[in-house]
């Protein structure tokens, strides 16, 4: 990958929303539905290590998205609170 260039790091058929850099930038956050259910994913800028996490209420897109607060992404599910650690 040349860091010179755009390169696409979601690249999947599926609706990949709302990345979200981590405060010391290692780590990208965003939703997805590439498994079919709305889910938070975390990679490394370079998209690798892409982990996801299913969240059982997190059933359709929530606005705005996942934020991160220090090293833990906050989330926002029905009218609950989920934290990732990141």
């Amino acid at each position: 990958m040349n860091q010179d260039e755009p390169y696409n790091l979601s690249n999947d058929p599926a609706s990949d929303m709302y990345p979200s850099w981590s405060p010391v930038t290692d780590r990208i956050a965003f939703q997805s539905d590439r498994d079919g259910r709305w889910q938070i994913y975390l990679m490394k800028p370079d998209g690798s290590e892409l982990r996801n996490y299913l969240l059982r209420k997190l059933m359709r897109l929530y606005l705005p998205g996942p934020r991160w607060e220090a090293n833990t992404v906050l989330v926002h599910a029905e009218r609950e609170l989920a934290l990732i650690p990141g």
